[in-house]
């Protein structure tokens, strides 16, 4: 037990023995200024953050931090930092509150300790919890933010009568209690209470405990009750920015805007300010520019039957002759024709690597648009009009079937066959509009036309295609059964 509490207010300052488990990853990319020293022992330093003048961000002093035997610490302090990460967090410890009682109902030493964090620094309101612990415990946390006149308080109570009845893990209000802190604090005092100074359990819990703690960071369990009176720290998560600017006001003054090359500026939810990224396809220190990622550089990117192209902040896949990409963006034999039909029904590439994951592949978007009545909206326009319509909806009903993940979902040539006989007897008797396929379609063309697909008139450059060319105009030859 620690027997000056004033010991345990003077924070940044006079704290002299702190121990730091965490270790940071290494990147694989420069994250320093060039000159300046980018660890200390386990601790990765990226830059805003920096030693000495001319390393870190000179727009505020907080960034600006030192190596102690090892212990990277806040400038002119022997207070640690850790787990710095360019995703805008770092973790720094915090004081844990007690509430003792001796003979006579007497208090002990109590500690109620408070925090306060540098500027642009607040803590996080999402990773860290207020946990209070004890049988006769009452804790509030009071939080000071930077743009609040008033502070906000959280609180939370607990209560046992026996030891037994505490379980390990649960923070329920039974031996333990947990709640969020006030969000967007700088400023963080704890204090704790009992309601009848625990005379009825300070046999197995004569103290009460209060902390502000990483929620990954402290798993609870009965022996908690006394087991924490030796506990002076625990650490915390704290979100820093860039400033308090937000995008729009920090691209005003370009000569302290922090996004540099290749990077873009954003502000999270909940965050008091603005942080950079590096844009997509691209990757580094954000705040020193971001450089091209070689997504080539990944052998297994396109498949062994495709060929990785690298492009400036993206890449995109060309398949190996004699295969094309099917509707999962994987290279198959060209005899899989059903992914080309779903291109042709909707003007798209089967592959596009400028869309997000969710969008990059064109089956995710079909798909999508059939389970949400929407397929108009995908068609090509070129083909699409509302006399035409149902047609078309039949066959992408058949190609989603087709195109089906499950094996056993998708339909054999001969069902699909016969089903496209049936469309084509009635698209025979419709007037058809005729549109113009370009020329990168040519190839596509001529796979489905191998197998009855259409006709396709190849006397010129783009050639012309029917409306109704999956189901009108040539016969379809007959296949042997599989998938």
């Amino acid at each position: 037990m620690v027997s000056n509490p004033l010991l345990l207010v003077v924070l940044f300052i006079l704290l002299n023995s702190c121990s730091s488990s965490s270790s940071s990853s290494a990147y694989n990319f420069p994250i320093a200024k060039p000159g300046c020293l980018d660890r200390c022992g386990n601790e990765s330093i990226p830059f805003p953050f920096g030693i000495g003048e001319g390393c870190y961000l000179d727009q505020s002093q907080s960034f600006s931090v030192e190596c102690n035997s090892s212990q990277l610490n806040f400038s002119g302090t022997h207070y640690p930092i850790t787990n710095i990460s360019l995703e805008g967090q770092f973790r720094t410890p915090n004081y844990v509150a007690y509430d003792c009682y001796g003979e006579g109902d007497q208090k002990v030493n109590p500690n109620h300790p408070w925090i306060k964090l540098g500027d642009p620094f607040i803590f996080n309101s999402t990773g860290n919890k207020f946990t209070v612990i004890g049988c006769d415990s009452i804790g509030v946390v009071e939080g000071t933010s930077y743009f609040r006149d008033y502070n906000t308080k959280s609180g939370c109570t607990s209560f046992c009568y026996l030891k037994e009845d505490v379980e390990d893990g649960s923070c329920s209000s039974i031996g333990c209690c947990q709640t969020s802190i006030p969000g967007g604090s700088r400023m963080i005092n704890v204090t704790l209470a009992s309601s009848s100074n625990n005379r009825f359990v300070s046999s197995f819990n004569p103290c009460s405990f209060a902390f502000v703690v990483a929620e990954d960071a402290f798993q609870f369990s009965a022996d908690n009750l006394t087991n924490l009176e030796s506990v002076v720290t625990l650490p915390v998560i704290v979100d820093w920015v860039i400033s308090h600017n937000n995008c729009d006001e920090a691209k005003t003054n370009k000569s302290n805007y922090a996004c540099k090359e290749n990077s873009e500026c954003y502000v999270e939810k909940g965050a008091l300010g603005y942080r950079c990224r590096c844009s997509k396809g691209y990757e580094g220190n954000p705040y020193l520019g971001c450089q091209d990622i070689d997504e080539c550089g990944n052998p297994d990117q396109c498949g062994k039957n495709g060929v990785c192209i690298n492009t400036t902040g993206s890449y995109y896949c060309n398949c190996k002759k004699g295969y094309h990409q099917d509707a999962e963006g994987r290279c198959v034999e060209k005899n899989n024709n059903w992914a080309i039909i779903v291109e042709l029904i909707t003007g798209k590439k089967v592959l596009a690597s400028d869309k997000p994951v969710a969008e990059k592949f064109l089956s995710n978007g079909f798909l999508s648009s059939l389970k949400e009545n929407l397929l108009a909206q995908v068609l090509d326009n070129n083909i699409s009009c509302p006399e035409n319509m149902e047609q078309l909806n039949d066959v992408a009903m058949i190609a989603k079937r087709c195109i089906s993940v499950r094996g056993e979902d998708r339909p054999c040539m001969k069902d699909v066959e016969r089903e496209l006989v049936i469309l084509g007897a009635k698209a025979r008797d419709t007037s058809v509009q005729v549109f113009e396929i370009d020329s990168s379609k040519s190839e596509a063309l001529r796979d489905l036309q191998s197998i009855g697909y259409g006709s396709w008139d190849g006397s010129t450059s783009s050639g012309q295609y029917s409306a109704s060319y999956i189901i009108a105009e040539q016969p379809l030859l007959t296949m042997p059964g599989g998938r």
